[in-house]
């Protein structure tokens, strides 16, 4: 894996695993968070697991690009996520 983790006086900025299966959920369920984003809210444990394989742990085998989870330092738990990808332009 190439993303290095990133880490502010609050936040750190970390690949998502596994472990991140329910705070993925919670964030991914939320309509009002995922209003502009090209894919629906998931509903269920099962479609965040297929979107985490997809979107998140098949990115980190790329030689670039970095996708990551937002988590608050004091807890490691995913309030969030980002990507960065090399541009099209």
């Amino acid at each position: 894996m190439h993303a290095p983790q990133i880490e502010t006086e609050r936040l750190l900025l970390r690949p998502f695993t596994e472990a991140d299966m329910k705070a993925l959920l919670g964030i991914l369920q939320d309509e009002e968070v995922n209003t502009f984003l090209p894919w629906f809210p998931t509903k269920t444990l099962e479609e965040t697991r297929r979107f985490l394989e997809a979107r998140y742990l098949k990115s980190y085998e790329a030689p670039s690009g970095y996708q990551y989870a937002i988590c608050l330092k004091e807890d490691g738990r995913p309030i969030g996520y980002i990507g960065v990808s090399p541009s099209d332009a």
